[in-house]
């Protein structure tokens, strides 16, 4: 297992839907972006904060929500899923009309998640970012569900990993890639003390921000299945 080992199985399966260069948007089609921050440089920022953050860094887990939710300023922007890795973001294709577009919109949102998560953080991040062209709401509300199926689905690998990051920032030695192992998963969360159940519904599920009529709506405790879907029709 690879320290990329949780938040890309999704992709990979809707990876025939992704576009590149001087894509020309289709008319009823449904452009996404994809904006994470490179793990490696999560895992070295959380080692790095260790000697003064809290268990698992609550307050890195809040930045990258906020940085996340903050790409609702701009206007191209209809709703944003959130959580502690980054976003997946659904766009609207008024003016993103030219070859070129989605691509040009993609590099401005994920500079503008960039800059606000280093001001938050105190320092940079790496991120990076993907666009996808879905055929229909339909297609790209399974992509969005998908993925927060995922993060919730992988709340344990993830913790352990970041618990781990942070007991290396502190001087222990853990091979963060035999975290793969439920087992091994089990036996750094519970020696640590940490109370996966216990933590926030936005550890374990995310947030979501959409545009409402009376302005941006946003969701801390989401639902599951149709209900989330449910959610992306504004």
């Amino acid at each position: 297992m690879s320290q990329s080992s949780y938040g890309s199985g999704v992709w990979r399966g809707f990876s025939a839907f992704q576009v590149f260069g001087d894509h020309l948007p289709m008319g009823g089609f449904k452009l996404v972006t994809r904006i994470r921050v490179e793990e490696s440089s999560m895992m070295g920022v959380l080692a790095g904060r260790a000697a003064s953050a809290g268990v698992l860094d609550p307050d890195l887990g809040n930045a990258v929500l906020r940085a996340s939710l903050g790409l609702m300023r701009s206007s191209v922007v209809q709703c944003v899923y959130a959580n502690v890795d980054g976003a997946v973001v659904m766009l609207s294709t008024d003016g993103i009309r030219a070859a070129g577009d989605s691509i040009r919109t993609h590099d401005r949102l994920v500079s503008m998640f960039s800059s606000r998560l280093a001001l938050l953080v105190g320092e940079e991040l790496v991120s990076y970012g993907e666009v996808f062209e879905f055929p229909n709401l339909t297609v790209a509300k399974r992509a969005f569900s998908s993925v927060m199926e995922e993060t919730e689905e992988t709340t344990h690998l993830r913790t352990a990993m970041r618990l781990g990051a942070q007991l290396n920032g502190r001087g222990h030695a853990v091979d963060l890639q035999g975290l793969s192992s439920i087992g091994e998963q089990a036996s750094i969360l519970t020696n640590n003390q940490v109370d996966v159940d216990g933590l926030p519904p936005w550890w374990w599920r995310g947030m979501l921000a959409r545009r409402g009529s009376g302005g941006i709506e946003v969701f801390d405790d989401l639902p599951e299945g149709e209900a989330f879907a449910g959610l992306l029709d504004g």
